[in-house]
């Protein structure tokens, strides 16, 4: 789907609401939905969930090597950009942990938070505006995990 045009072959339904505040739109298909958000100053925000989410994610922050996205938040304006993925792997939480620690520490980032809560492992660094979390538990099937990105203007 090209999310940007107002049809897409795949939709079952696709309901907008307007308001002055802005509008909020609404894409049901066969794998999941899609809600854009857009404020009255043309920032928004999507939320995608099911076979068509994706990782909105820049080049040096990949998503995990054989992941898989279950859903997606993605929102900004023309100075801020915040993207949180959600996804599944099979790889345990401690090495999710490790590849998004090399990561930030390559962009050159400070670690900031390093914790496992009762198996919930954590992750945080930040430099100037720019900030990555990383949760990773080991779920039912797979291990569980949400990355968070976000950055300003200077990051």
């Amino acid at each position: 789907c090209d999310w940007s045009s107002d049809v897409c072959s795949s939709d079952l339904e696709t309901s907008t609401v307007s308001t002055p505040g802005g509008t909020v739109t609404t894409r049901t298909t066969d794998g999941g939905a899609t809600t854009t958000i857009t404020g009255p100053d043309g920032s928004t925000a999507q939320i995608t969930s099911g076979a068509g989410a994706k990782a909105d994610l820049p080049d040096f922050l990949p998503l995990y090597p054989g992941a898989t996205v279950t859903s997606s938040i993605t929102g900004g304006n023309g100075t801020q950009k915040t993207v949180s993925v959600t996804f599944e792997t099979n790889a345990a939480p401690a090495e999710v942990i490790a590849f998004y620690k090399e990561k930030a520490a390559a962009m050159g980032l400070g670690e900031t938070l390093n914790a496992d809560q009762g198996g919930v492992l954590s992750f945080m660094a930040t430099k100037d505006q720019t900030l990555v979390q990383v949760l990773a538990s080991k779920g039912t099937n797979a291990t569980e995990a949400q990355l968070t990105w976000a950055a300003s203007s200077g990051g």
